[in-house]
């Protein structure tokens, strides 16, 4: 089941995590396991949406959770700039033990545009016109020291414990 705040192609449930009736709606699906994916960085509060998803997982439900690592500003419609490591993101779950941790790095920004070439121009022609829609133009300028580094992300399998004092995490394998 797919949720997101708006209403996409293959959202299932439309709503936001901070909503108590939203959340009493998936409270009620009985969730085994949960991905939340690239999310954290998009929130004023990453470690109440954090307790909350916990919420939803009876005792031994698995969570999935990716964030980036080293990755460019994106807003989306905010980015706090949350870039944990393995560590730092299992501290926003203290009721749930870390399973599996490690922080994969990807591609860089040349590689991801060199896939089309047309949009790596428009990007960098975008930098010509900082006035016009300064936001974006923001993104696009944040991306630059980003062409050759590699991105990386923090992933992290978690799960819930019985109690709720969190038990003695296992060390990542």
């Amino acid at each position: 089941m797919h949720t997101d705040m708006l209403d996409l192609p293959g959202v299932d449930l439309v709503g936001d995590l901070y909503d108590p009736m939203f959340f009493d709606k998936l409270r009620g699906q009985g969730f085994k396991s949960l991905l939340c994916a690239n999310l954290l960085e998009h929130l004023p509060d990453p470690a109440a949406i954090a307790r909350r998803l916990l919420e939803l997982l009876e005792s031994g439900g698995l969570l999935f959770v990716t964030v980036p690592r080293r990755f460019p500003y994106h807003a989306g419609p905010i980015d706090t700039l949350l870039r944990p490591d393995v560590a730092q993101l299992h501290a926003l779950f203290p009721d749930a033990r870390l399973v599996q941790g490690e922080e994969v790095t990807s591609m860089t920004w040349w590689e991801i545009m060199d896939r089309s070439p047309a949009a790596l121009a428009r990007k960098l022609a975008r930098l010509a016109v900082p006035f016009y829609r300064p936001k974006g133009w923001l993104t696009v300028a944040a991306h630059v020291p980003w062409l050759w580094r590699r991105f990386s992300v923090t992933c992290v399998v978690l799960e819930k414990c019985g109690s709720l004092t969190a038990k003695t995490p296992r060390a990542p394998r």
